[in-house]
């Protein structure tokens, strides 16, 4: 057995980050500019997505017959699924009659390339802002 003066230093503290209630959740989604953004935001929450696998969701990941997203090459490079919602798939279905994305779920500025993390980021940003949350750094608190 060790002796007390033999192990390593502690380091510092991590404390927990704040998360948002339900109705802060509401509120975010309520407070997105338009329908692609909230049906973004909706999707990364929902379906407990990271932003790198949320903006390269295809059409043809969304499983809808199963009730399923499918994550290709998430953290890891490693292929899996996650639950898909029902209201989380009547946003989505009224999203896509409005904007009609062909590959990619959420297009950037140039169609052909799917959204910017950068740009998700932002996007939740306003979001936050404009529902007046004021903890949270990113779109992942």
């Amino acid at each position: 057995m060790r002796s007390p003066s033999t192990c390593p230093p502690r380091t510092g503290r991590q404390l927990l980050p704040h998360l948002m209630s339900v109705a802060e959740r509401q509120r975010l989604f309520t407070s997105a500019a338009n329908p692609r953004n909230r049906a973004l935001l909706m999707t990364t929450y929902a379906a407990g997505l990271r932003v790198g696998e949320v903006v390269r969701l295809r059409l043809s990941d969304i499983e809808s017959d199963r009730m399923l997203i499918r994550v290709n090459q998430g953290k890891g490079r490693k292929d899996r699924y996650t639950l898909l919602s029902t209201r989380l798939l009547t946003e989505l279905r009224t999203y896509w009659h409005l904007y009609r994305p062909a590959l990619w779920l959420f297009t950037g500025h140039d169609r052909p390339q799917p959204l910017s993390i950068a740009t998700a980021q932002k996007i939740y940003s306003h979001a936050k802002q404009s529902a007046g949350i004021t903890h949270g750094k990113g779109i992942h608190t």
